[in-house]
C-alpha cells in the first residue's frame, strides 16, 4: 500500500489493527495457556475496537485533511509501512504478548507525532494530534488491562 496522504494514513493504521486482531484470533485458537489465550481475545477485541474508532475518525474528518499529502516520514522509515504480525517468539508469557503487540502500537504512535510536528495546517495538525491521543491512551489502557490480567 501506497501511504501519501492522511487518509491513507489512517487506512494503513486501520490494517495494522485489523492484521493484529485477526492474528491474535488465530493464535487464541491454537494457544494452550490460559492466561495467554485470554490476553489474546482481549487483545483482538481491542484492536477490532480500534479499527471502528479510526473508522468513524475517517468518516468525520474534512475531505481537505484526508486528502493531505506527505512523503518524507514514509521514505525515511519504509520499515515501519511494512509491519505483520507474526506471534514467532513473542508467545512465551503474557509479558513477551504484550511487549510486542505494544511496539506495534509505538510505531503508530511515532508515526502520528512526526506527523502532527510537521503539519502546517490547523485541522490536519488537530487531526494528526487526536490519533497521536487516541493510540497513546489505548497503548496505556491496554498494558493496564493486561497487568490486571496477570493479577488474577
Amino acid at each position: 500500500m501506497n501511504v501519501e496522504t492522511i487518509a491513507d494514513v489512517i487506512h494503513w493504521s486501520r490494517e495494522v489493527h485489523r492484521q493484529l486482531a485477526e492474528c491474535m484470533e488465530r493464535g487464541w485458537q491454537e494457544e494452550s495457556r490460559e492466561r495467554v489465550r485470554m490476553l489474546m481475545a482481549y487483545i483482538s477485541d481491542h484492536e477490532r475496537r480500534l479499527d471502528a474508532v479510526l473508522k468513524a475518525s475517517e468518516a468525520d474528518a474534512g475531505r481537505g485533511t484526508l486528502n493531505t499529502w506527505f512523503y518524507d516520514y514514509v521514505q525515511a522509515n519504509p520499515e515501519a509501512m511494512k509491519m505483520t504480525c507474526s506471534l514467532d517468539g513473542h508467545t512465551a508469557d503474557t509479558n513477551s504478548l504484550l511487549a510486542y503487540v505494544l511496539e506495534m502500537h509505538e510505531v503508530l504512535i511515532r508515526l502520528y507525532r512526526y506527523l502532527a510536528g510537521r503539519a502546517h495546517v490547523e485541522t490536519v495538525r488537530e487531526e494528526l494530534d487526536a490519533l497521536l491521543s487516541l493510540e497513546e491512551h489505548e497503548a496505556m489502557r491496554m498494558a493496564r488491562d493486561a497487568q490486571r490480567l496477570d493479577d488474577l
